[in-house]
């Protein structure tokens, strides 16, 4: 039965009705957090130093992530009939979560890296031969004077362009396919990791497509949502989450449990 990216949307309202502003709260919330953690464990390293982007990094995907899989885990509940509350934000730490959705956080930070290594080498391929050209036939220049000058080459613009944006789609992918994967760890904690994105993958591959449009479907609320500045984002932050996850919901009672899966492959 296939559903249009419309009434994802209008299920998503629904979920929400009289819970717009807890959901609003528990974002800002979560948002709130990070920053506090980053401002206490942040000042043990100089800024800007190997040492502070190192621990930066691990803050934010070994500490940090869980905050964000709460807010995907209460968007779930909310499409369940539940209420969200803040306490669900710690759902993640509980102990038979706490390692696999690490796992599924730390899998997405490294497809994502590279992803973009790949996608972008082009781009810096072109602007190394660029440079090798330069110094090869203006070998007596100074260094300084062989820098780019902000010029801008028309055909290495275009070519950046179009990186970025086969970059935001194939990150767009791997976002939902985690996404889902942690969903999927939630629903059914037995299964493994590597289970759990087979699944997630099972349950997005034949409907990318529809998965794409509705994510784009909320560029227009996004705007919306910075004309309203900070504040007017939570709420669709809300809206976005939760139709996500709607859209996780439905593909998982159209193709079954995993259990029906794994037993077929």
């Amino acid at each position: 039965m296939k559903i249009k990216v419309s009434e994802y949307r209008k299920k998503a309202r629904a979920s929400l009705e009289g819970q717009w502003g807890i959901n609003a709260w528990i974002i800002f919330l979560s948002i709130v957090i990070g920053i506090v953690l980053q401002e206490i464990f942040g000042g043990f390293f100089p800024t800007g130093s190997t040492q502070s982007n190192i621990f930066n990094f691990l803050l934010q995907h070994v500490l940090v992530f869980a905050f964000t899989y709460g807010v995907y885990y209460i968007s779930l509940v909310v499409v369940r009939g539940g209420q969200a509350k803040p306490n669900l934000l710690f759902a993640v730490f509980q102990k038979e979560y706490f390692v696999p959705i690490l796992l599924i956080n730390l899998f997405n930070a490294v497809v994502n890296w590279l992803i973009n290594g790949i996608i972008f080498l082009p781009g810096f391929l072109i602007g190394g031969f660029n440079t090798y050209v330069d110094l090869l036939f203006n070998g007596n220049t100074a260094p300084q004077q062989i820098m780019p000058d902000y010029t801008i080459d028309l055909s290495f613009a275009v070519l950046t362009t179009l990186l970025f944006f086969v970059s935001l789609f194939a990150m767009t992918v791997v976002m939902g396919l985690f996404q889902f994967a942690a969903w999927t760890k939630f629903d059914y904690p037995k299964l493994t990791v590597i289970q759990s994105l087979r699944y997630a993958w099972f349950l997005l591959k034949d409907r990318i497509w529809t998965y794409l449009l509705l994510q784009l479907s909320f560029i227009g609320w996004y705007i919306l949502g910075f004309i309203a500045l900070f504040f007017g984002l939570l709420w669709v932050i809300v809206y976005v989450n939760v139709s996500i996850a709607e859209f996780y919901e439905q593909a998982r009672i159209e193709k079954g449990s995993p259990m029906e899966y794994f037993s077929l492959g």
